[in-house]
């Protein structure tokens, strides 16, 4: 799994934009990148779990920013 996938499981960026009470251009900066910042995988997690989307927790995320050697925490 990939960020983008993550960001798939909405049915689109507005809504997850949405969710976590944010703009939908950042949410497609973060497909473009294919980076999601640690700062709002808490957020990210809560939204999935509201929506009934599995497989979104910290853990995943965490795990394809360290399978893609990415900073796991913020700076």
């Amino acid at each position: 799994m990939t960020f983008p996938d993550v960001i798939s499981k909405w049915p689109n960026a507005g809504e997850l934009a949405r969710d976590i009470k944010l703009n939908r251009g950042a949410v497609k900066q973060w497909r473009r990148r294919c980076s999601i910042p640690p700062e709002y995988w808490l957020e990210i997690e809560s939204a999935a779990r509201r929506r009934g989307i599995e497989g979104v927790t910290v853990f995943v995320l965490a795990e394809i920013a360290m399978a893609h050697g990415r900073q796991t925490t913020a700076a």
